[in-house]
C-alpha cells in the first residue's frame, strides 16, 4: 500500500507537472502572440512615424510655395491697382484733350464764322499783321570754279 500511495502520490505529481507544463507552454504561446503581435505594432508605428515625418516635411514645403505665391499674388494685385490708376488717369487725360479739341474747334468756328463776315477782299486775316505772299525765284545751285579749295590744307612745296 505504501507503494501504491507512492505511485499515487508520484502520479499526481507527474500529472502536476504535466499540467504545469502545459499551463506553461500554453501562457509562452500566448507571449510569443503577444511579442509578435507588440512587434507588428512597433513596425506599423514606425511606419506610421516615417509617414507623418514625410507629411511635416511635404506640409513645410508646400506652406513655403503657398508664402511665396501668396507674395507674388500681393505684387500683382499690387500692380493691378497701380496699372488701374494709371488706366484711370490716362482716361481723364483723354477725356481733357477731347473736351479741350471741341473747344478748340468750336472756337475756330466761331473765329472762322466771325472773320468771315468782317473780311472783305484785299483785307488782311488779322487786324495789324498784314499779309504779303510773294513768289520766290526759282533759284540754281552752281559749282564753285575749279582750283584750289578755299579752306583746304595744301601741301607744301
Amino acid at each position: 500500500m505504501k507503494m501504491i500511495a507512492m505511485v499515487a502520490v508520484a502520479l499526481a505529481a507527474l500529472v502536476a507537472a504535466l499540467a504545469g507544463v502545459g499551463m506553461a507552454w500554453q501562457t509562452s504561446q500566448a507571449l510569443e502572440q503577444a511579442n509578435a503581435a507588440l512587434a507588428g505594432a512597433e513596425s506599423r508605428l514606425e511606419k506610421a512615424r516615417a509617414e507623418v515625418l514625410a507629411m511635416q516635411a511635404e506640409t513645410a514645403v508646400l506652406r513655403s510655395d503657398f508664402a511665396a505665391q501668396k507674395l507674388a499674388a500681393e505684387r500683382l494685385q499690387a500692380e493691378l491697382v497701380g496699372a488701374q490708376a494709371y488706366l484711370d488717369a490716362e482716361k481723364a487725360a483723354g477725356a481733357r484733350l477731347r473736351e479741350e479739341l471741341t473747344r478748340a474747334r468750336e472756337q475756330l468756328a466761331s473765329l472762322g464764322r466771325s472773320r468771315s463776315a468782317q473780311m472783305t477782299p484785299g483785307t488782311p486775316a488779322i487786324p495789324g499783321h498784314p499779309i504779303a505772299i510773294r513768289a520766290v525765284p526759282p533759284f540754281a545751285v552752281k559749282a564753285a570754279p575749279a582750283g584750289r579749295a578755299i579752306g583746304a590744307a595744301v601741301p607744301a612745296k
